[in-house]
């Protein structure tokens, strides 16, 4: 996938790839990781009790502001990343799942 950017920087991401999340993410060169405006995605409820849960936070945590929800009616926790560089402007934002 990396390969057909072909140069192109993502600006958003959303993943949803069933646990597989760092997999992928940590896949990205980090010279485009760190230039993507949002990220946003899930970590699946089966995975949380695993110490590895939330590397894919420690991974992004660095250039972004991160956070983590549950819907009460939903299984599944998310995250939504929100790039440092833009975050101030986005302040007190919340995306309905």
């Amino acid at each position: 996938m990396l390969a057909a950017l072909d140069g192109v920087q993502p600006d958003v991401i959303k993943i949803d790839t069933e646990g597989a999340e760092y997999d992928i993410l940590s896949s990205f060169p980090t010279e485009v990781l760190r230039k993507v405006s949002w990220i946003y995605g899930e970590l699946h409820t089966e995975a949380i009790d695993s110490p590895s849960a939330f590397r894919v936070l420690d991974l992004l945590f660095p250039w972004f502001d991160i956070e983590v929800h549950k819907p009460l009616r939903k299984r599944n926790w998310f995250f939504d990343a929100c790039n440092r560089s833009i975050s101030d402007n986005f302040r007190g934002f919340r995306r309905s799942h």
